[in-house]
């Protein structure tokens, strides 16, 4: 190491710099307008640093700093300063071999920010550190040409907030990387555009206890000659996108995405990642992306293609663990991208999980099908399949030789009708009005009178009658499962509507003491009074049937031929519907329709009203008196095509009504159907699984299915998924369908 001899107030300089832990042949560099390198006039002292000098930039400037020769010093360290080096195609180079004294130091001190620009030349170092300690920054950027050549370990966000950046053709080679290296450091490094390049020798960390963040876009390229891990240790994070055209990360050995840290792999819009051998995602980590990864994706954590929607494609094999999850969002029905795929070019084993989601709002409609994985050779398949909720449609889940697909169809709908005379259940197919067989025989485990029938939250039909009681019965099998309210229980007298409100629990109307009375959804316990009055001086009036209308709140028709509306809380919040309004004379059953608007039966005026689902103006005759033969109107409900149906009590049918005009559609419960006796209430249930070629949905396939295919013969009126023989979803009744049904004859 070089001796020199300094002037007296510069040697105050250096015992100031020596106490403050800086090496005594740190050499400062004074020019705050920035300068030439080789100038001693920019130097502390006039002397420019050489091979056994520390050149040390930090005095708190932003400058550019030219090259007019090759330079060699032993260190570089920058701690508070914005230095640009303007090397003009020359190289400047940091010696430094010291144990655990990095040849170049960018941000050295605790709430310093340090940056290095490197511009059109060659940078050659061994050990590079950028944000040495903790709360402080240090940044390299390399330029316009500049290469870099660092023999030791490059550590980007030792401590601190570090940040590497290539750009414009600039090419970086390093011995091993570390980004994001001590607990709650951040590290990010960048290479940006066609021509910049990064190749690191040994092994690469995104996140090695702190967290790291990689990011390849725009054409540029990283390759890797050892193992890479994105989210190492735990506490860490790891982040890696390789994104745009051209732009590629290739790699010699696995690149393993978590460990005990967090990772996420992204490759999108074009993007390339090639491992020479795999692509490993721990537990809890994350695959995802439109783009393509060349080798095997090995998963026990996430893979979501798409970015955010599309296909994200393994030119190789696909291993899904047991603790794997492959997650699909379908934002419509156009393949490529509405919705994600995993397209595999080599075998694909499944275990594990299969999510979907639903994005932008969409539905899906019968007869769409989304083909979310393709692979020449399926093994295996997933444990579980996780579908989103909607109402009225089933998902199904097909793993085939050479595709995974989805699709959906309707929710078997079955209509039960109360007869009141023989106190027996009739069920019916929901679409046809097909007489399917009894739900409960008549008179069976007492029950006498039925009034009404709700679905509960655990999916049972429960069934209040004239002896004040509810009972409970199995919706598919109508096998009866117990007394869920005993005869009287809480109160309740001339039991009449009831409703499952959102908070699990059961109402009912107490009409023969005018309240409303809360029971525990669970166990049916009572919880006392709901609604009893309207002000302390005037009860209610005969309270008939009940409804939750869509927000949350309670409506109850009254014998007074007014509608009232409570809180969820129980307040009462007005007289909905006043007296008499639109001719409103014998309140039954009450539905809100799909526009949101409240529809009631006025069973002696034999007519079906509409309110304004907001305020409760009458808006008009939705089905004027006698429609259809209409009589007796006790109860409405809307079925799964949007259409009203409603009981004709005196003339012992189900009549359906257009759900938009209210015109007439015909009966779809026939008179005396099966020994049908005043049908006081109707219900629509979920029904079990349809059998294809089963058109009737009366568990088997037969002469009356056949019938019905001949009838809907050609193609379908409404397009695909109109026809209930469409089994094959042509849009098309032919003889193809006809091949299903008779297969699945008996």
């Amino acid at each position: 190491m070089s001796t020199r001899i300094l002037p007296l107030a510069v040697c105050g300089v250096a015992a100031l710099a020596m106490t403050s832990g800086v090496h005594a042949d740190s050499i400062l560099w004074l020019g705050a307008g920035g300068g030439i390198y080789n100038d001693p006039a920019n130097w502390l002292g006039d002397i420019v640093p050489t091979h056994s000098d520390t050149a040390r930039f930090d005095i708190g400037g932003s400058y550019a700093v030219t090259l007019d020769l090759d330079h060699e010093a032993l260190r570089l360290i920058v701690n508070r300063d914005a230095v640009d080096f303007l090397l003009g195609g020359r190289s400047y180079s940091l010696v430094g071999l010291k144990a655990n004294e990095p040849s170049i130091l960018i941000g050295e001190a605790p709430g310093q920010v340090a940056s290095v620009t490197v511009t059109g030349g060659f940078l050659n170092a061994n050990t590079v550190m950028l944000a040495q300690v903790f709360n402080n920054s240090g940044a390299l950027a390399l330029t316009d040409g500049s290469v870099g050549n660092f023999n030791g370990q490059l550590s980007i966000g030792h401590f601190g907030t570090g940040d590497l950046r290539l750009k414009n053709v600039s090419d970086l080679t390093t011995a091993s990387a570390i980004v994001g290296f001590k607990i709650g450091s951040f590290g990010t490094a960048e290479v940006e555009g066609k021509g910049s390049e990064w190749h690191n020798l040994g092994s690469l960390v995104i996140g090695q206890s702190g967290n790291g963040e990689l990011i390849v876009k725009d054409g540029g390229t990283l390759q890797g000659d050892s193992t890479a891990n994105i989210g190492f240790a735990p506490g860490s994070t790891g982040f890696v996108d390789v994104f745009g055209p051209g732009s590629m990360w290739t790699n010699a050995g696995n690149i393993r995405v978590g460990f005990e840290g967090l990772g996420t792999l992204s490759v999108r819009d074009g993007g390339v990642i090639d491992p020479a051998i795999s692509v490993i995602a721990f537990a809890d980590d994350i695959v995802t992306g439109d783009g393509e990864i060349r080798g095997t994706l090995n998963s026990s954590g996430f893979v979501r293609p798409g970015a955010p929607l599309g296909a994200l494609t393994v030119v190789g094999p696909y291993v899904q663990n047991p603790s794997g999850s492959l997650d699909i969002e379908i934002g419509g029905s156009a393949s490529g991208d509405e919705f994600d795929r995993l397209v595999v070019t080599g075998n694909a084993s499944l275990n594990g999980t299969l999510n979907i989601t639903l994005k932008n709002s969409f539905v899906p409609t019968i007869c769409d099908e989304y083909v979310v994985l393709t692979s020449p050779s399926i093994s295996g398949s997933f444990s579980a399949v996780n579908f989103p909720d909607t109402p009225g449609l089933i998902w199904h889940a097909n793993v085939g030789a050479g595709e995974v697909t989805l699709g959906v169809e309707p929710t078997p709908r079955d209509l039960l009708v109360a007869s009141f005379g023989e106190s027996e259940f009739h069920r019916y197919d929901g679409v046809s009005g097909g007489f399917i067989g009894n739900f409960i025989p008549p008179g069976a485990n007492g029950i006498s009178g039925p009034i009404d029938m709700q679905i509960g939250p655990d999916g049972a039909v429960y069934i209040n009658d004239d002896f004040d009681r509810v009972l409970r019965y199995n919706r598919i099998t109508g096998a009866f499962l117990g007394v869920f309210i005993t005869q009287g229980s809480g109160g309740l007298v001339d039991g009449r509507g009831m409703a499952f409100g959102p908070d699990g629990n059961l109402y009912i109307t107490s009409t023969g003491n005018n309240r409303v009375l809360r029971y525990n959804g669970t166990t049916g316990a009572p919880m006392g009074v709901f609604g009893q009055a309207i002000s302390p001086s005037a009860p209610m009036s005969s309270p008939n049937r009940l409804d939750f209308g869509p927000d949350g709140n309670l409506y109850v028709t009254q014998l007074n031929n007014t509608v009232l509306k409570f809180s969820a809380a129980g307040a009462f919040l007005g007289t909905f519907v006043s007296a008499g309004s639109g001719g409103l004379n014998g309140p039954g059953s009450l539905a809100f329709g799909q526009d949101g608007h409240l529809y009631i039966g006025s069973t002696i005026t034999d007519a079906i009203l509409r309110y304004n689902g907001a305020t409760g103006a009458f808006m008009g005759l939705f089905v004027p008196a006698g429609t259809g033969g209409l009589d007796g109107p006790t109860d409405l409900a809307f079925g799964q095509d949007g259409n009203l149906y409603s009981t004709s009590l005196l003339t012992q049918r189900v009549l359906r009504f257009n759900g938009a005009t209210g015109a007439f559609m015909g009966t779809f419960a026939p008179t005396n159907t099966n020994g049908m006796s005043a049908p006081f209430a109707i219900l629509f249930v979920d029904g079990p699984t349809q059998t294809p070629g089963d058109v009737n949905n009366n568990s088997a396939v037969d002469g009356a299915d056949l019938g019905l295919l001949l009838l809907d013969w050609g193609p379908c009126p409404e397009g695909v998924g109109a026809c209930p023989a469409d089994f094959d979803c042509s849009g098309d009744v032919n003889g193809a369908d006809l091949g299903i049904l008779l297969l699945n004859w008996g």
